[in-house]
């Protein structure tokens, strides 16, 4: 296949580096990753400036790389738009240091390229593993062993997959779960400090007994990762809530006031 790999960590990551080196035998890689980490940034794009890429050759994985200077969104406009000379069979984002599931994924770069993916009209996957001493090379190739199973299911149908790996060996991983994602949000505040100077600045923090209570979530892709499994979660592009659509009033009565308002 024609794969396009992506991140939001950059070029340095190893989370790429392990797909890059569990893929390019069997498949045609193009790589296009931030010229800087970009985590965090969600599905930001670059309008009020130029943006340019640099290729080079990256030895420590024997193979091309495209550094683009702008955001996870921006690789993939570019290898679509500039780089790559067909469209790919498959967008692969990651693997992204640090799991994005519930809440998370509205933040992440990681997804929100896989996102711009999908959105193309190209079936998408969103790896992550965790943030502390996660095993890469095992998560590139247990995603390479998943993912016959995937397009044999979806056959040609188009998709948006965000996977997390536990960090966990392999002999202690429960299995793979299809999961929801965790409804309620990653609970964060901003805690005060003081620099050196004695002045103030401040850094975002985790609420760990609001992160606790999100991991008991049945079903959800947050309990899966606590009890040691794989997390597979199906998303879709489309915000649109129909059933509050056909539940919605038409304004017709808030229109008359609107309309008599001097």
């Amino acid at each position: 296949m024609k794969i396009l790999l992506v991140n939001d960590d950059g070029y340095r990551s190893p989370g790429i580096h392990a797909l890059i080196l569990a893929l390019k035998a069997e498949h045609e890689l193009t790589v296009a990753v931030p010229a800087m980490e970009q985590s965090g940034k969600s599905h930001c794009i670059t309008f009020s400036e130029p943006v340019t890429c640099d290729r080079f050759y990256l030895s420590e994985v024997g193979h091309d790389i495209h550094m683009v200077h702008g955001t996870p969104a921006d690789c993939v406009l570019m290898a679509l738009d500039q780089i790559m000379t067909a469209k790919p069979d498959l967008v692969i984002s990651g693997i992204n240091k640090g799991h994005n599931a519930g809440g998370a994924i509205i933040y992440s770069g990681t997804v929100s390229a896989a996102y711009e993916g999908a959105s193309r009209g190209i079936s998408s996957f969103a790896l992550s593993a965790d943030f502390i001493d996660a095993n890469f090379t095992l998560a590139a190739k247990m995603f390479k062993a998943m993912l016959p199973t995937v397009l044999e299911q979806e056959q040609d149908e188009l998709f948006f997959y965000n996977v997390n790996f536990p960090n966990l060996p392999l002999s202690a991983l429960k299995g793979i779960r299809k999961t929801t994602v965790a409804r309620r949000q990653i609970s964060e505040k901003m805690e005060k400090r003081m620099d050196p100077f004695q002045r103030e600045y401040y850094w975002r923090t985790y609420d760990s007994e609001h992160f606790a209570n999100i991991c008991d979530e049945d079903g959800s892709d947050m309990r899966a990762l606590r009890e040691g499994y794989i997390s597979v979660t199906p998303l879709k592009l489309n915000y649109f809530d129909e059933k509050k659509f056909e539940r919605m009033t038409d304004f017709s009565d808030v229109f008359s006031e609107i309309k008599a308002l001097k």
